[in-house]
């Protein structure tokens, strides 16, 4: 997530520029979100080290953008409804990567979003196309519930006299009479799919990392919270290398305000036959049972 570019926050571009150059040598597909101004900059993946580039130019200014090493060969965009700001749908290196930016606004309006997702991805499911979805999904993950729990998430929230943070992640609360409980529906119904949490190692280990707050945005209230909001989700004709990781280093502190997050994928042998057996070792990696990567094509995406 850049949040910059020509006209705001300019001064976040050049070092990103020059941190995707030198990672263009190392990964094959990079999406990016809040590419704000990008339609001005027609030359920003050559620069950065890509020879192919795409962008969705979203209605709220917030732009997505993806940058690949080998060619897209088939692209949809869908600015607005039923998403707040896009899904931009792409393929490269044999998979499909469904790229978005999820309303900040509320969980009930994630759902929507994250149900439309779930059809898409069905249907791609369906004819055997290997289907990635990443982005800044700004929602919690039942994956994460444990860390929610041990780190006290719940008080901070609770604490936000605006009531936006309530409104962002909880349900409950207010009028309702209930007391605030996390909403984790949008992302259950992304796992429902099926889709997989890469962040998810091959013991079943939970999600280790969080990727807000950044150096950049310490005081920014929606980011009030360590939380892993930015998400690589695989569907079954996919498995991980390793578990993804973020990217919190020095460079990526003052580049975003949202950390990076990295994933080495292989796609499975079975793509395009339906893909059975390798449906059922992905569902353990995340109950707990060791998985071996499917031989095929390696290919390391960056979030």
């Amino acid at each position: 997530v850049l949040w910059g570019g020509e006209g705001q926050h300019p001064g976040r571009l050049g070092p990103l520029k020059e941190w995707l150059r030198k990672r263009s040598r190392e990964v094959d597909f990079v999406a990016l979100q809040e590419c704000n101004g990008w339609h001005k900059l027609p030359n920003i993946a050559e620069e950065c080290g890509f020879a192919h580039y795409e962008l969705l130019e979203c209605s709220t200014g917030y732009h997505i953008a993806v940058m690949s090493n080998t060619p897209l060969t088939h692209v949809e965009r869908t600015a607005g409804g039923p998403y707040h700001h896009g899904l931009l749908e792409v393929e490269a290196v044999g998979v499909r990567f469904l790229v978005t930016h999820l309303t900040p606004r509320n969980a009930s309006a994630r759902l929507k979003e994250t149900t439309e997702i779930q059809r898409r991805c069905r249907q791609l499911h369906a004819a055997g196309i290997p289907t990635v979805v990443v982005g800044d999904l700004n929602t919690l993950s039942p994956l994460d519930s444990e860390a929610h729990r041990s780190s006290g998430l719940m008080a901070t929230l609770e604490q936000d006299e605006t009531f936006r943070l309530q409104e962002k992640f909880l349900s409950g609360g207010g009028d309702s009479g209930e007391a605030y409980s996390f909403d984790y529906r949008p992302m259950q119904t992304l796992l429902d799919t099926p889709l997989y949490d890469t962040a998810v190692d091959a013991g079943g280990s939970p999600p280790r990392f969080t990727t807000v707050p950044t150096a950049l945005d310490d005081s920014d209230p929606m980011h009030a919270a360590p939380m892993r909001l930015d998400m690589i989700l695989i569907s079954p004709l996919l498995s991980t290398v390793s578990a993804a990781r973020v990217l919190n280093t020095s460079e990526t502190d003052v580049m975003s305000d949202h950390y990076a997050v990295e994933c080495d994928v292989c796609v499975s042998d079975t793509a395009g036959g339906g893909g059975g057996a390798h449906h059922d070792s992905l569902k353990g990696r995340q109950s707990g049972n060791a998985v071996e990567g499917a031989e095929g094509v390696h290919s390391r995406q960056e979030l």
